[in-house]
């Protein structure tokens, strides 16, 4: 269990990681250059332009627990990205495409894994998000099911089973005479019977293809053709498999609406409050630690606003959404820090959090700050609130906020119902920023960055690859 690191590379790899001047794992792990594209607890992706097209490092820290795992099945040691080099092989001999690998690398000590990497090329064509959402007339609709079904049959009669069978994860490119089928972010690869594995694939696909965004005629639709094409032999499995999916959803509603549930560090502070951090403290200071009128909950909003502190009172279907917002974009966006939460159904219920810092976007742009990025910046914003359903009510720039140079942070607060289409959000945008003073020239500069907002699940501007 002595520390140890390995590293591999085509020619193309050594030669772009020569160029970017990358000579060892720690200059790797040092490397800030590209465009940031994902930015979570534990990974980043960035996305580097070449003379030969974009590709993309995804730079991973994260801890070892599934190393032991590896270690019990006699498989040593092994990262993240290694793992995922590996599964890119494996596909390579069941005849399935994916993402070109160009590098990887990985430094271990004892069973953690302290730093690895991937240097991948984009993967070709556009997700399969992206297709649907283009509105597909029915016959490329069929075509896209067939596709898929025949993917999906392949990886299942090699008993591989992709756990992020997901549409982001799904890259589909027509050269004339056929589609042809990519899967990009390949950590999460087992082994499992063949039914199984199909029925769970498809699951997960129907399951995050967004409500909001993709009509559930053309959902249906599609999930039918990729039925009919896999065959009687499977139907049982899947039905089986959709109810249990159903099941999960129903337990995780269940989840968020218990005292007790959310993150591990939130504890229970008195009966329906939780709270985490300072927030028990905070709670207390603020006097909201005990049933509460309206009138006491807008004069401690007050005494939170002078705190850098923001105190919402909702009612407890709008906590949900709010408390829901944090939960689910946590690690995707910047966003305050969470600090307590009061669950009541009659009345009372509340949020607090630290209030978001920074200009709002009018008043960024007001200062000279430039358009483009700003809306390359609020386009990947957008796409995690446009397909997890997370726009707000009112206003819809009210709670972004741009601070210095760095990612805008959002506020969740409760939802609209529906989504707008792109003309629809443009319009909206376009409206605020001009009701605000601001000329057209730099509101329209904006806007134009705006148009790859339909783009995958994590606000991905390009196609990705090897990154979730």
């Amino acid at each position: 269990l002595a520390a140890a690191s390995r590293a591999a590379a085509s020619r193309d790899g050594r030669a772009l990681l020569t160029d970017l001047g990358l000579a060892s794992l720690d200059d790797v792990a040092g490397f800030e250059g590209g465009e940031v594209v994902v930015v979570g607890g534990r990974r980043i992706v960035r996305r580097i332009e070449t003379d030969r097209g974009p590709v993309f490092l995804k730079q991973s820290y994260r801890g070892g627990a599934s190393l032991i795992g590896d270690l019990l099945r006699g498989r040593g040691r092994r990262s993240s990205s290694r793992v995922e080099a590996e599964n890119n092989l494996l596909l390579d001999e069941v005849g399935v495409g994916h993402a070109e690998i160009l590098a990887w690398g990985e430094k271990m000590s004892g069973l953690r894994e302290r730093f690895s990497f991937i240097l991948a090329r984009a993967a070709p064509g556009r997700d399969l998000l992206d297709l649907l959402l283009d509105d597909p007339p029915p016959a490329r609709l069929d075509d896209l099911g067939l596709a898929v079904a025949a993917l999906v049959l392949r990886l299942a009669q090699a008993r591989l089973l992709f756990e992020d069978f997901v549409p982001r994860h799904l890259f589909v490119a027509d050269d004339g005479s056929g589609l042809d089928l990519a899967l990009i972010d390949l950590h999460r690869l087992r082994r499992a019977a063949p039914a199984a594995a199909a029925a769970a694939m498809l699951n997960r696909l129907d399951a995050e293809l967004p409500r909001a965004l993709v009509s559930s005629g053309r959902r249906l639709r599609f999930r039918r053709r990729v039925e009919a094409e896999l065959g009687r032999s499977l139907a049982a499995e899947l039905a089986r498999s959709r109810r249990a999916l159903a099941g999960k959803r129903r337990y995780r509603r269940r989840r968020m609406e218990r005292p007790g549930a959310g993150p591990a560090d939130w504890c229970a502070v008195d009966g329906p409050i939780l709270a985490r951090g300072e927030g028990a403290r905070l709670v207390r200071e603020l006097g909201i630690d005990r049933a509460i009128d309206a009138a006491g909950l807008e004069r401690a909003a007050a005494m939170a606003a002078g705190s850098g502190l923001e105190l919402l009172a909702l009612t407890y279907e709008d906590l949900r959404e709010v408390h829901h917002g944090h939960q689910y974009l946590a690690g995707h966006l910047a966003m305050p820090e969470p600090l307590a939460r009061r669950i009541d159904r009659s009345a009372g219920a509340f949020y607090l959090r630290r209030r978001a810092e920074g200009r709002s976007l009018a008043a960024a742009l007001r200062d000279g700050c430039d358009p483009g990025a700003l809306g390359a910046a609020l386009s990947s914003l957008l796409a995690p609130l446009l397909e997890g359903g997370f726009l707000p009510r009112g206003a819809l720039l009210a709670p972004i906020r741009s601070e210095g140079s760095g990612p805008l942070i959002f506020a969740p607060l409760p939802t609209r119902r529906g989504a707008p289409g792109l003309a629809d959000l443009r319009a909206l945008i376009r409206t605020e920023l001009e009701g605000a003073g601001l000329p057209s020239a730099p509101v329209e500069a904006l806007l134009g960055r705006i148009e790859p907002v339909r783009r995958g699940l994590l606000g991905l501007r390009a196609p990705m690859t090897g990154s979730d």
